[in-house]
């Protein structure tokens, strides 16, 4: 929705049905009348519902015409920037910092988050990261943003699921809520190896069952791990 107001002073007076604008570029009429015009405040009010006319970005020029009670004609020209374009996001990483790995993490691990987001209107305020998986908020907005480049510095409290893949979603918005997301997914592995079957094997009198000073020993385990 559009809402336009326009201030209006003439000694003579004017009538709502002496004012028009050209809003035809926002999906209203080429010549609409206000929605109201307060002779006190000197306001004239312009709604246009669903503004469905504007396709492409770029400058949106929009004229007044206005007459008073003696004829007397102005023309006002305003412009406005139209912007349908959700920011531009890019290069998502999520990096183990505590082992230098992007692959896993586990609890405690401290993480760098870092996503490119690009934007004519943005602001920091507007980006946020859903780290809900690693046990923090669910709308968490970057400790630094350089006009490009947004990071956050995270400490994973706990992951859900413990073990398997996670995915954490970044979600930015411009002044006028075009809005677009981008995603990276890391593995979570909280569960230790297992280790069985341990054996030990004495090599030089080939037996298993005793070893003594200077012997040769053989130590063979199963370590699994998902």
């Amino acid at each position: 929705t559009a809402i336009i107001t326009v201030s209006i002073t003439d000694v003579a007076g004017v009538n709502t049905w002496d004012i028009w604008a050209n809003l035809s570029e926002l999906g209203g009429g080429v010549s609409q009348n206000p929605d109201s015009y307060d002779p006190e405040t000197l306001i004239a009010t312009f709604t246009v519902q669903n503004v469905t006319a504007v396709i492409n970005d770029g400058t949106l020029t929009i004229t007044l015409s206005a007459y008073d009670i003696v004829s007397n004609n102005i023309d006002a020209v305003e412009t406005i920037e139209i912007d349908n374009t959700a920011p531009t996001r890019s290069s998502l990483h999520v990096q183990n910092v505590s082992y230098n790995v992007d692959t896993f993490l586990k609890n405690a691990d401290g993480l760098v988050i870092t996503a490119e987001i690009n934007d004519p209107s943005i602001a920091t305020a507007n980006i946020f990261a859903d780290l809900a998986v690693l046990g923090g908020g669910a709308a968490v907005n970057p400790d630094e943003y350089d006009g490009s480049i947004a990071t956050w510095n995270f400490v994973v409290i706990d992951t859900t699921p413990d073990d398997g893949t996670l995915t954490v979603t970044i979600t930015a918005s411009d002044l006028v809520f075009n809005t677009g997301n981008i995603t990276d997914t890391i593995e979570a592995d909280n569960t230790q190896p297992s280790v069985s079957v341990v054996a030990v094997w004495n090599s030089l009198v080939e037996t298993h069952e005793k070893i003594k000073n200077g012997d040769t020993i053989v130590i063979t385990a199963a370590i699994t791990d998902a």
